[in-house]
């Protein structure tokens, strides 16, 4: 008896792995930038197990979350909508590669090995000018290690240096607005004391 629950739940869980992805996954996870894989098996998972409506809102869902990533490394990155599109465009690729899959012939052999090879290459999400808009070189050096193959680097926690920075920014900043409020009710102050004893 336990061996044919065992049976069945082996047939289910293969019936559950996406050609070439793997299984869904309900979230992105790592210290690293997504990868075309990871956002590929969170798509599955919005469509196959949470069952939204369309690919369309299960792209949305993905991207928000890969977002979320690339917020976190501090890098610019493009309009939700391009992101979006980017996504569909790589699932219409899997979808034209897995009508391939028992095909003989040697393009649509190649056509799958070239897609298995840039599954775990960077889902790329940055702006077109992210290397410059970006100010930090270590936050540049991270984005073109995470674009090599094999993603090289990993986001570790918060800078603590940097956070310090831009804390002791905006406390200066405030002081400005401050000073600046200070005058202008002094201003105030001396053209109502003008004002009123002429």
């Amino acid at each position: 008896m336990a061996s044919t629950s065992h049976a069945s739940a082996m047939r289910s869980r293969s019936r559950d792995r996406v050609f070439l992805v793997g299984y869904p996954a309900h979230q992105i996870t790592g210290c690293k930038l997504p990868s075309n894989r990871q956002v590929l098996a969170t798509l599955f998972y919005h469509v196959r197990v949470v069952k939204l409506k369309n690919v369309s809102d299960a792209a949305t869902m993905t991207v928000r979350e890969a977002l979320l990533f690339w917020e976190k490394a501090r890098i610019p990155t493009k309009h939700e909508k391009d992101a979006k599109t980017k996504l569909e465009k790589l699932h219409a690729k899997w979808r034209d590669v897995q009508k391939r899959k028992n095909r003989p012939t040697e393009s649509a052999k190649n056509k799958i090995k070239e897609f298995a090879n840039m599954l775990d290459d960077l889902f790329d999400l940055a702006h077109q000018d992210a290397l410059t808009l970006m100010s930090s070189e270590e936050d540049k050096a991270f984005l073109l290690k995470q674009r090599e193959k094999g993603r090289r680097g990993s986001m570790v926690g918060v800078d603590l240096k940097l956070a310090k920075m831009e804390e002791k920014k905006q406390q200066k900043e405030l002081a400005e607005m401050n000073k600046r409020f200070q005058a202008d009710i002094f201003d105030m102050g001396k053209f109502f004391l003008t004002f009123h004893f002429t």
